[in-house]
């Protein structure tokens, strides 16, 4: 059915006390074309998303776009509009927001929203992104769609290591996280192509010590990325311990969640051979004598970091009953290829015929040796030396 022009509209206008006029005004209408009377005119509508390609968990920008179109059919003078109004999204996934208004720019109307995939991606995974468009004055309502390739993240190639492997109880280590850059996945746009370093937290467990801290973030170099803690055992070693080490990587926005383990041999602290010496032996009570502490080298194992030949360090702590030690410790320090401190022994009190005071020492121990004990006797006498 063909509609005709709008005819001219008759305003009547009565003046009190003057002959009623008929005043003919132009209607300023702007006629629609059939099509947009009744129907309303189809839009031209288009949506893309890009990047068309993402990594799960990533995000991609969808736009929708409404073409210009004329407002009378078959009227080159005909005025032009763009589609107005509310674009609502969907698909398997999350929008942000989950609709936009249309809007003109550059004689053509958009609107953009942030896609979200949910779930897990594949390599034959394909999302389709709807737009509805709800319509306006002069567009019908409609719909369009497009695609969107989701990706599962890389899987990273990643390995811990603690160096040295191998260390003495209550000793630590250092335990390195490494992630390798990738060659990423070529999609159709930049962000998803080229290589990438990985990003994000490690955190450290393991049941036989602690770690400090107990987490790192990777930092890139040498086309690589790494970060690193320090492993302290708690509790004895030995000769068969072996301490698991685990390093869960977070993952980020292009490698996947993984984790790597190592082990850490957890041995005993090396026995040290020891003993303390008074000079002179026999002494006059109320007079002082001097006790030496000497530690002997051990040998460390082969592959150990450091030095082959260690010398005891620490403290050393004097103690008898009878007299009085000055000072009462001392830090034993290396001498001619031993360690060795002194310290003056005081015998008191009254000097039986035969009394004998018992002088002992104890080694606190250090990172490579035990705590050890041991000790000697000297000749306590009441009058002059023989």
């Amino acid at each position: 059915m063909k509609i005709p022009p709008p005819r001219p509209r008759v305003r009547r206008s009565l003046r009190i006390g003057v002959a009623t006029a008929l005043t003919l005004t132009a209607a300023a209408v702007v006629a629609p074309s059939a099509e947009a009377a009744v129907n309303g005119l189809v839009p031209g509508l288009s949506v893309n998303c890009s990047p068309g390609q993402l990594l799960e968990t990533n995000t991609t920008t969808c736009t929708v776009t409404g073409q210009p179109s004329p407002l009378y059919t078959n009227d080159t003078a005909s005025p032009v509009v763009t589609p107005s109004g509310v674009v609502t999204f969907s698909g398997n996934g999350s929008f942000t927001p989950a609709s936009c208004t249309l809007s003109t720019v550059n004689n053509v109307s958009q609107c953009s929203v942030t896609y979200a995939p949910a779930g897990a991606g594949s390599d034959t995974r394909v999302d389709t992104v709807t737009a509805g468009y709800a319509g306006d004055q002069y567009f019908q309502a409609a719909s369009t769609f497009t695609t969107v390739g989701v990706r599962a993240r890389q899987q990273p190639v990643v390995a811990v290591t603690c160096t040295p492997n191998r260390v003495y109880e209550s000793n630590t280590t250092a335990c390195i996280f490494t992630a390798q850059t990738a060659q990423l996945i070529q999609g159709d746009t930049t962000p998803i192509g080229g290589t990438f370093t990985p990003t994000g937290t490690v955190t450290f467990s393991g049941a036989g010590g602690g770690f400090s801290p107990a987490s790192c973030t990777l930092t890139a170099a040498n086309n690589v990325a790494q970060c690193t803690v320090s492993y302290t055992p708690s509790g004895p070693g030995s000769a068969n311990r072996t301490d698991s080490i685990s390093a869960a990587y977070s993952g980020d926005h292009v490698f996947a969640p993984t984790t790597a383990s190592t082990t850490v041999s957890v041995v005993p602290r090396e026995n040290p051979v020891i003993a303390v010496t008074c000079s002179p032996n026999r002494v006059i009570t109320g007079r002082t004598t001097t006790c030496t502490f000497t530690g002997q080298p051990g040998s460390l194992w082969p592959n150990t970091t450091g030095p082959s030949t260690y010398y005891p360090t620490g403290t050393v702590t004097f103690s008898s009953p009878s007299g009085v030690f000055t000072p009462a410790s001392c830090s034993p320090t290396r001498v001619n290829n031993v360690t060795q401190c002194a310290v003056s022994y005081t015998p008191t009190g009254p000097a039986p015929l035969g009394r004998s005071d018992r002088i002992d020492v104890a080694y606190s121990g250090d990172q490579i040796f035990a705590p050890a004990s041991a000790y000697t006797t000297i000749t306590v006498t009441s009058g002059v030396l023989v």
